[in-house]
């Protein structure tokens, strides 16, 4: 949606048979902007815009608490102007949903990647597999985790050896180390 602004009605510009409308340098093409209108060389002027982008953005269906892990009646998806929405928006409900939140939220609220972490797949002194992955080959080994991780993070682990590797964390509880 475009909304334009209201040029000086004190303006007596003369009749033009061709407008050439440019943006002015340093204006985007959403939220509040500026479009220049030449004639010809005779004149130019720059009209105010408002352009509004509308998309379906994940917002809280009730006021959620700080910790509380996202399911799906705790969210729902409403049409609005995303211009002016905070940077990482959510678009999808999958992106939420099984989510932590580190901030409490407020009904009707627009989430954001930032409010939320992942769910641990790894806990310190966890016992893990670990997956040793290089080219042509493959070996599986024991491990304790030494940290927490998320699925797809680097977590460091003790090997029954003693040596420690870092490796990427999975859901089902394998640590990869990739050669």
């Amino acid at each position: 949606m475009i909304e334009l602004g209201d040029i000086d009605p004190r303006l007596a510009l003369p009749a033009c048979r061709n407008l050439e409308p440019f943006l002015a340098e340093g204006s985007k093409l959403w939220g509040n902007s500026t479009v220049g209108v030449k004639c010809e060389g005779k004149w130019t002027i720059y009209v105010p815009v408002k352009i509004k982008v509308m998309a379906p953005v994940v917002i809280s269906a009730k006021p959620l608490a700080q910790g509380m892990t996202i399911e799906s009646n705790d969210i729902l998806l409403r049409k609005m102007d995303i211009t002016s929405a905070a940077p990482g928006i959510l678009m999808d409900t999958g992106a939420a949903m099984g989510k932590t939140l580190s901030v409490s939220i407020p009904s009707g609220y627009p989430l954001s990647a930032n409010m939320m972490r992942a769910p641990s797949v790894i806990r310190p002194g966890q016992s893990v597999k670990l997956i040793s992955k290089g080219k042509g080959f493959q070996v599986t080994s024991a491990g304790v985790a030494l940290g927490t991780a998320s699925e797809g993070q680097i977590v460091q682990v003790r090997t029954p050896s003693g040596q420690v590797v870092s490796g990427t964390a999975r859901a089902d509880s394998t640590v990869e180390v990739t050669f």
